[in-house]
Order: structure tokens, then sequence, then C-alpha cells
């Protein structure tokens, strides 16, 4: 199945082209992403060649920072561990057990690094679910240890993000209502987008260059506001390596989005099929 973030790369894709008549409100975006851009530092990593880890990572560690951690992993990760074996986990349960249950925005020195080292090992499992094809690092090593001191340096950046996640995130607190994928996909299409902050879709993108993917990566939050029911009020760019959130409303164009959204069903197979986690 086709997904979102692959449809919007590609030129020659029936995403690309409905999404032409909105071109111009994504330029914007662009151009005031990039100004703030002129002044921030990025948090670069102590590793090489794993940084998508660290973005599954931060991307978990972030919606337990806003809506707490009761135990439950999400549904992708839980389907992801399904296509592993027992062992994995029961990995998984102990990384689990060890982080503990803890209340929205918390932050402390005592239990971040095994919230951190759960939020990377459950990243490799969801990626499991989202591409069987991809090795699952919890899986082919020996024994937690062994993931652990493989990847110490992933979690040490997981961690060191999660410090900043206050500065960056503060302009959506206190929220009300928090919805971790929310709804956008249709039957021939994948994709559920990040986070529905009290009406604000959030998509969250972990890259030490961001100018390089800023437009696909805007282009993709602009798919996401057609095919979220209702169609959002505003929508936000995260990049949590540059502690920068954006944030932009649709006004008068919100109806444009839906009109948008109604088309790439239609393009794409019929009414939504998404993942709520």
């Amino acid at each position: 199945m086709a997904t979102v973030s692959d449809e919007v790369h590609r030129r020659d894709t029936p995403l690309r082209q409905l999404l032409v008549p909105l071109q111009s409100t994504i330029d914007g975006w662009r151009q005031a992403v990039a100004a703030k851009l002129d002044g921030c530092r990025t948090i670069r990593p102590g590793h090489e060649g794993v940084w998508s880890m660290a973005g599954q990572g931060i991307d978990l560690r972030m919606r337990w920072w806003l809506t707490g951690f009761n135990g439950t992993l999400p549904g992708p990760v839980t389907a992801g561990r399904h296509m592993c074996t027992a062992e994995t986990g029961a990995r998984l349960d102990e990384l689990a057990a060890a982080a503990g249950v803890f209340p929205p925005g918390a932050l402390s020195r005592d239990h971040e690094r095994s919230a951190g080292l759960l939020a990377v090992a459950a990243g490799t499992v969801e990626a499991r679910f989202r591409n069987p094809a991809v090795p699952c690092p919890l899986e082919d090593l020996s024994s937690i240890d062994a993931f652990v001191d493989k990847y110490r340096l992933v979690v040490e950046d997981v961690v060191t993000m999660t410090r900043h996640l206050p500065e960056g995130l503060a302009p959506l607190l206190p929220a009300t209502t928090i919805v971790c994928g929310p709804l956008a996909a249709a039957q021939g299409l994948s994709g559920d987008a990040d986070l529905l902050v009290d009406g604000c879709l959030v998509e969250v993108k972990c890259t030490i260059r961001p100018r390089e993917s800023l437009l696909e990566a805007l282009r993709q939050l602009a798919a996401y506001a057609c095919l979220v029911e209702p169609t959002p009020g505003r929508v936000a760019l995260f990049l949590p390596r540059q502690r920068l959130l954006t944030r932009f409303a649709l006004g008068s164009r919100a109806g444009r989005f839906a009109e948008v959204g109604d088309q790439i069903r239609s393009a794409y197979g019929g009414p939504p099929l998404g993942r709520n986690r």
C-alpha cells in the first residue's frame, strides 16, 4: 500500500498532483519555518547511521511527555510485537516495567534513561509493523543488555532531545485533548499523522538538516490536514532537534483542504482507513 510520506516525495503521484492547488499555502509555511530556523541551533546526535531510530524514539517519548504513560504501549507497537518472537515481547514488557508509570510533563533524571530506552526499543518494534522487511534490533540481538550496549548513544540522543521538549512544545500547553495518530488514510493510502492537540494537527520531523526536507515535510502535513476529519483549524510542524514549533491557522482555507481530502480519498479508493494510536 502507498504511504502519504512516499507519495508526497514522488512528483508523478496522484497525491502530489492533488496538492498543487495548496502549493501557495505550503510555500508560505515553508518561508515562515525557514525564517525561524535562522536563529535555531541543532541538537546533533553522537551516533551515525541510525538516525531513524532516534526519530522513532523521540516521537514516542514526546507523546508520552504530553499524555503521560500508563504502561500501555501504542497500537502500532503492539501490532509490531505480534510480528516478533515471544522473547522480544517479553523484553518489551521488561523495559516497560522498568520505565514505570508517569504523568504528563514528567521529566526526571532518575527515570529518564529507562523511559528513553523504552521509547527507542518500542520504536524498533513499531518499525517492524510499518514494514515487515525492516530488521528489529530488539529481536536480532541476544539480550536487552546487548541492545543497550549497541544503541547507548541513540538512547542518550533521545534523552537529550526530551530535556528540551518543554521549551519547544510550550505553545501547545496546557492541552485539554490529545489524540495520537488521528485518522488520515484511504483504502489505498496509508498514514496516520502524529498528534492532534486541542484541534491543532502536529507533524514531528527529527532531522539534523531540516531545510533540505522542509518542503516535503510540509507537503506531508498539508496532506494530513486534508485527510483528518473534521478538518483541523490549525496545523503545526515540530522539529525536536531544533526545539522549534511553528503553527499555522487554516482559517478560510479549511474548506479547500477538506475538498482536496475528498479528492484524495476518491483517487486512492474510498473512505479513510487509519489506526488511532
